[in-house]
């Protein structure tokens, strides 16, 4: 009986951390999902003293979808979350927020020039493996990012980065603008 128990206590267990992982991860990209993503960085939010906040937006997901397929527009958003792993710090709070917008939430990195550095690897990366994979789309990267140190809440920044990034938008796409605030 006492077996039986603690096995069914480990199965629980396991249980418990699958339905945590599902209800914090996004699953096609394995970076936090919008739930996940909002309450890391509420956490965060009270114990940093200088921040950057950025938006991305997959530009012509819906062409890659309509040209290439859906799942060539899983592939499109799979690599870019690797990318945004690969070029951001692993204390750097990454998430897919809807289908083809992501976040990213990084502290005590004021540095323009930094910031602009790290933008333009992401672009170049995703941007050269849409032209080598999916040349058709015209998939690129629109991102709003603002930096400062004045607490904020998560609507706030997520209101005005998505204000920036669409103000690209408005002026044909591809590109990243930053604002200092305070």
């Amino acid at each position: 009986v006492i077996i039986c128990v603690i096995y069914d206590m480990t199965k629980d267990a396991k249980l418990k951390e699958i339905l945590r992982q599902e209800s914090y991860y996004d699953n096609l990209t394995g970076v936090y999902n919008r739930n996940g993503g909002i309450k890391t960085i509420e956490k965060e939010l009270d114990s940093v003293s200088a921040f950057s906040f950025a938006f991305f937006d997959v530009d012509n997901l819906k062409s890659l979808n309509d040209i290439y397929s859906h799942s060539a527009g899983d592939d499109a958003l799979k690599y870019f979350a690797k990318v945004l792993q690969k070029c951001f710090d692993e204390k750097t709070i990454l998430a897919r927020i809807g289908g083809d917008e992501f976040i990213a939430f990084f502290e005590d990195k004021r540095d323009r020039e930094r910031i602009i550095s790290v933008f333009e690897k992401v672009e170049a990366e995703y941007c050269n493996f849409i032209e080598n994979t999916y040349p058709e789309s015209h998939s690129s990267l629109s991102i709003g990012c603002i930096t400062g140190t004045k607490k904020r809440t998560f609507d706030e920044m997520y209101q005005l980065t998505d204000n920036l990034m669409y103000e690209i938008k408005k002026h044909g796409k591809k590109g990243h603008n930053i604002i200092e605030l305070d």
